[in-house]
């Protein structure tokens, strides 16, 4: 949806009202970082990075802070999309460029972030999902009236972007190339993909002892068999353009933590950093890049089981180093670095975007 300039101005009214209240309680110092988060850096900002400054008088309470810049999101995601759309619309940096992105139509999601951010460089983007049921949609998206990929691509054409929405099953190869089929019948070419869509956190989640064969299978049919079908699919339709390209992976810190109850999803992602070096090295004499993506802790719909409550804050404060969690933004930016022109001579390569947790290749 598109923000005019009254509601741009009454944000930032609301926002600068915010860092006088909360540098009276904390100083100058509080304020300037505040201001700085929330006004300079906006196209990179989300709400966790001010979630550090104490907001009540103990620096302590964790939710207390927390849970008062909380309540502040919805501002601060509308702000945060139309900056982003104002300063990218200047660059132009996808200009001429198609890309697909995956598993792309929920509310909050990694994925939506991605396809918007390519969107607003100027980038024309498919957008993948699989056509779930609205009755199993997250109470918020069925308060917003939210259509999946529908309103993604909506939230693109609504800025005057490019996007086309294509139910898919990425672990059917006949659907995958239809998916390519379909990309290069409506744009003519093929420059991205962002392998993004991923088996949904559930049935998974429990010891490799208690783990059903099929649902381990599943994961891999999704994540693995997805991931190689795309990519397979995307890299014949590069090579014959003969222009280059870029695959990008997103994988997760789990292929390096692999804790408990992660069996098939960990494993599955490892699976997938090694096919991207192995396709890296593959096409790299033909331009082809294939990078991979670590996320950390992200806060978004995938995480829905977790109450957002104390704990949950007190998770986030224990597990990254910079004191905060991701909502899709820090991948999107990291995602449009890696397709850019910028980083022309980084392939092959597994990404960490943690917030600090993970050290080492």
């Amino acid at each position: 949806m598109s923000v005019d300039g009254a509601t741009r101005e009454q944000t930032h009214k609301e926002l600068s009202a915010v860092v006088k209240a909360i540098s009276e309680r904390n100083g100058k110092r509080a304020e300037a970082l505040i201001a700085d988060h929330l006004m300079r850096t906006l196209a990179t900002i989300n709400i966790w990075q001010c979630a550090r400054l104490p907001v009540c008088g103990n620096p302590r309470h964790v939710s207390c802070r927390r849970s008062q810049l909380r309540g502040l999101r919805p501002k601060l995601d509308e702000l945060l999309q139309w900056k982003l759309w104002e300063r990218s619309q200047v660059d132009g940096e996808l200009t001429g460029k198609v890309a697909i992105v995956t598993g792309a139509g929920r509310m909050r999601s990694i994925g939506r972030r991605i396809a918007t951010t390519l969107a607003a460089t100027g980038g024309s983007v498919v957008i993948t999902g699989t056509g779930r049921a609205p009755n199993s949609f997250p109470e918020d998206e069925k308060a917003a009236g939210w259509r999946d990929i529908e309103s993604v691509a909506d939230e693109i054409r609504g800025k005057g972007g490019t996007a086309l929405p294509l139910v898919a099953d990425i672990s059917s190869e006949a659907s995958t190339a239809e998916v390519i089929r379909k990309t290069l019948e409506a744009f003519g070419r093929l420059d991205i993909l962002v392998n993004n869509a991923a088996f949904g956190r559930g049935r998974d989640r429990v010891p490799v002892v208690d783990l059903d064969f099929e649902v381990f299978k599943k994961v891999y049919d999704v994540n693995v068999n997805g991931t190689f079908l795309m990519s397979r699919e995307a890299a014949r339709a590069m090579l014959k353009q003969g222009e280059g390209g870029n695959i990008v992976n997103v994988s997760t810190v789990a292929t390096r933590t692999a804790g408990p109850r992660l069996g098939a999803y960990a494993s599955s992602k490892l699976a997938i950093n090694g096919l991207g070096r192995t396709m890296a090295m593959e096409l790299a004499k033909d331009n082809i890049r294939v990078n991979t993506i670590c996320p950390g802790f992200n806060d978004t719909s995938r995480l829905d089981d977790m109450p957002r409550d104390e704990a949950f804050d007190k998770l986030v404060e224990d597990l990254v180093p910079l004191g905060w969690a991701d909502d899709g933004t820090q991948v999107a930016e990291l995602t449009l670095f890696l397709v850019s022109d910028r980083a022309k001579w980084i392939t092959g390569q597994t990404l960490m975007a943690d917030g600090g947790r993970i050290w080492g290749h």
